[in-house]
């Protein structure tokens, strides 16, 4: 195995071993502090707020959906496939579709 130029030692040495341990210690205190204070945006060393909370059993849900209204008033169900948007894309801006619902032209000519 091996052959010229490479070196049959593959122990790591003292220095590489502290270098290691001290990464490692950084990593799990900044992970371990991230957990305790962080939120979302303190990624990858702060917990996704969404999988490290819950809510109570009796609390309400909300969920965003699009729906289109024809002429006659039908609410025809509008798909994310159909726009090119997710629906999280939609939550991120509810804000601006409140303050401005001429935006939702956008998502219906999408």
């Amino acid at each position: 195995m091996g052959g010229p130029g490479f070196d049959q030692d593959t122990t790591l040495g003292q220095p590489g071993r502290t270098v290691r341990l001290l990464a490692a210690a950084v990593v799990l205190a900044l992970t371990a502090v991230g957990t305790v204070w962080a939120q979302d945006s303190a990624f990858p060393v702060g917990p996704f707020r969404m999988y490290s909370t819950r809510s109570g059993p009796d609390t309400v849900v909300k969920s965003t959906r699009v729906d289109g209204v024809n002429a006659l008033g039908d609410r025809i169900p509008i798909d994310d496939s159909e726009t090119g948007l997710r629906r999280a894309e939609i939550e991120g801006q509810l804000g601006r579709l409140v303050a401005d619902p001429t935006l939702l032209a956008l998502i219906a000519e999408s």
